[in-house]
């Protein structure tokens, strides 16, 4: 069963049951974690970790990078663990999935500053086509 949407949020989609909940990876503003605090309401803990298989881009249209699969590359960010439907939710809000900006899926992380420990899964949030062609 779906948790009701808080006021303004889009509802957590039908088919990520709780027990699938994955930790999320975030680059950018969303890696320093007094600011993903502020986002989820709560304090949170991030570790280092190394997205594989895509890299960075900037589009002209938008102030911050986004993220393209490229299997040469990595990108470094941080892992938000212990994430809620709710975080999720706020989360998706942030990145605009509910206006079809961006979607979220599961990819394959290392973690570690230099990429040297575990390989784990992890929600990261990558732009659609409507975001790409802007």
């Amino acid at each position: 069963m779906v948790d009701e949407p808080i006021s303004g949020l889009p509802a957590l989609p039908e088919d990520v049951p709780n027990e699938r909940l994955l930790p999320v990876f975030v680059f950018g503003h969303l890696s320093d974690a007094e600011f993903i605090g502020q986002l989820l309401e709560h304090p949170v803990v991030l570790e280092p970790a190394q997205l594989l298989g895509y890299r960075t881009a900037q589009l002209a249209a938008y102030d911050w990078p986004i993220l393209v699969p490229d299997d040469q590359e990595t990108v470094a960010g941080s892992l938000c663990r212990g994430v809620d439907a709710e975080d999720l939710r706020r989360i998706d809000a942030y990145h605009g999935v509910g206006e079809g900006l961006y979607r979220r899926a599961a990819v394959s992380l290392r973690l570690g500053e230099e990429g040297t420990g575990s390989i784990e899964e992890a929600f990261a949030h990558l732009p659609t086509d409507r975001t790409l062609r802007r």
